[in-house]
């Protein structure tokens, strides 16, 4: 569950009230009872920061969506209070949930079994008995930074399976070691230590077919448009360079 953070949501409506320093009187909403005003301003009350006072509460031309404006910024709200927009977010007021989201990460998921895994190159960190086994897929360019910085952080986990599809997206260079790396005779070593250890593989002149057209061709597929972008077993889409805090806690969501 994607849950909304109080704490966060008040940071925000502080800005809103720092950026908004001149007086303005309350307004009286119109055609609205006084104890309909009176939920709206308890229930946000439980997520804006107090400073971030609501200056009005107004109906709006749709049916029971009304505006409210806290100091120069507007955001929506459902007649009973549920509900709130803002910044294009759906919020479930009742339970902070972030109901857009939630949505997002549906849609941005994947059949994770539908993986062309002889695509990518496969890796392994250290074994280490009874601690979990753990499986994700990575779409990362040789020469991205936040790349390398993922690497070293998935590298200290134990019993962890990597499959790496190389997406030389960032130029020719990209493709030229992404083909280096393909056609090493051990790849995964190859790419531990280009990622890892910023050590270049060796240029091979053997014959090697480098799947480049088709690894480029699933990530656009997958409306990937940049690096790193991971996939969790269960098909969830994870963009940039997590933390390992974070990886832990998503591990965790799979058991």
């Amino acid at each position: 569950m994607i849950t909304l953070n109080k704490k966060n949501v008040k940071q925000f409506f502080l800005v809103v009230l720092a950026v908004s320093c001149f007086y303005f009187p309350s307004i009286t909403a119109t055609n609205l009872t006084e104890k309909e005003r009176d939920k709206v301003r308890a229930v946000l009350s439980e997520w804006i920061d107090p400073r971030a006072e609501i200056k009005s509460i107004e109906k709006t031309p749709m049916k029971d969506l009304l505006e409210v404006r806290i100091a120069n910024e507007l955001v929506y709200v459902d007649r009973r209070a549920e509900f709130l927009i803002s910044e294009g977010q759906l919020i479930n007021l009742k339970t902070g949930e972030n109901l857009t989201a939630k949505r997002k990460e549906q849609i941005l998921s994947i059949d994770f079994s539908t993986l062309p895994l002889h695509l990518a190159v496969k890796t392994k960190t250290n074994f280490k008995k009874g601690a979990p086994q753990r499986v994700l897929a990575i779409f990362e360019d040789p020469y991205c930074s936040y790349c390398r910085k993922l690497r070293i952080t998935l590298d200290s986990f134990d019993n962890l399976t990597v499959y790496s599809f190389l997406y030389p997206i960032l130029g020719e260079k990209s493709l030229e070691t992404s083909k280096s790396v393909w056609c090493a005779a051990e790849p995964s070593k190859a790419l531990n230590k280009l990622m890892i250890s910023d050590k270049e593989p060796s240029n091979t002149d053997e014959p090697c077919d480098y799947p480049s057209d088709k690894v480029i061709e699933l990530g656009r597929s997958l409306g990937i448009q940049a690096t790193p972008t991971i996939f969790l077993s269960n098909g969830k889409r994870i963009p940039g360079a997590i933390s390992k805090k974070d990886l832990e806690i998503a591990f965790k969501s799979l058991d």
